[in-house]
């Protein structure tokens, strides 16, 4: 198909970050703005040919709204996101839409801070047997390990304990999909430099298997899981 030249500016603004999903039959996306809040629009039309009226999901005073993702929880529009400053922790943030098409939001939470000065990276989200997830990895200067943890109930407001799925795995990029029920990520390994791949051995990810290598690579720094009939599959970039 052709793509339109040049392409349909949706947000007049300096954007650091955007994702994108289906938000009652039109596409949406959540950003970070130039001001560093969490901003959301939703299209007019299914096509995406025309937009609504950006508004403000998130304004977090002096905190950054870094790494924003969305999916729909329980009918209604939802998304993470890494709180950020300077010289504080790394805390993951949990806000959903009080209505389906995301005009309106409640409240932001956190989900859980990352440890020992560490920052929160590759946050990933999708719903885990009817409950959303986040997987991401807490980089510090010497090691980047992966993290997951699930909502303990239906829409988020309250949430389970982390899990480390891999746990002495350095990560250098990580991508989360649910396959055949059970969560799997998709991950670059700094150490072996391969794409790895790894499922849980329960639907809740409170368990995970060990891990295999997907691809052998000179240096894997980016992947991204999903599934071709059914089967899962990795996208990656290699050195």
């Amino acid at each position: 198909p052709e793509w339109p030249d040049p392409p349909k500016t949706v947000v007049a603004d300096t954007l650091d970050d955007v994702d994108m999903a289906i938000v009652s039959g039109n596409p949406a996306l959540v950003y970070t703005t130039s001001a560093g809040d969490l901003g959301y629009v939703r299209a007019a039309s299914y096509s995406g040919t025309e937009w609504g009226t950006p508004v403000t999901a998130v304004d977090d005073g002096d905190y950054s709204t870094v790494s924003p993702v969305m999916t729909i929880v329980d009918g209604n529009p939802a998304a993470g996101y890494r709180r950020s400053k300077f010289l504080e922790d790394d805390v993951l943030m949990y806000v959903r839409a009080s209505n389906s098409v995301g005009s309106t939001w409640g409240a932001p939470a956190p989900v859980l801070t990352a440890p020992g000065g560490r920052y929160i990276w590759f946050l990933n989200m999708a719903i885990v047997n009817g409950r959303p997830a986040f997987a991401m990895a807490f980089g510090g200067v010497f090691d980047c390990r992966m993290s997951f943890v699930r909502a303990a109930d239906g829409q988020g407001s309250a949430w389970g304990g982390e899990v480390s799925p891999v746990p002495d795995a350095f990560v250098y990029d990580l991508s989360m999909d649910v396959v055949d029920l059970y969560p799997a990520i998709a991950y670059a390994d700094f150490d072996s430099g391969d794409a790895k791949y790894v499922r849980a051995g329960s639907p809740e990810g409170t368990s995970w298997r060990p891990p295999v290598t997907a691809a052998a690579g000179t240096k894997v720094y980016s992947v991204e899981l999903g599934r071709v009939n059914a089967y899962p599959a990795i996208a990656y970039a290699d050195l």
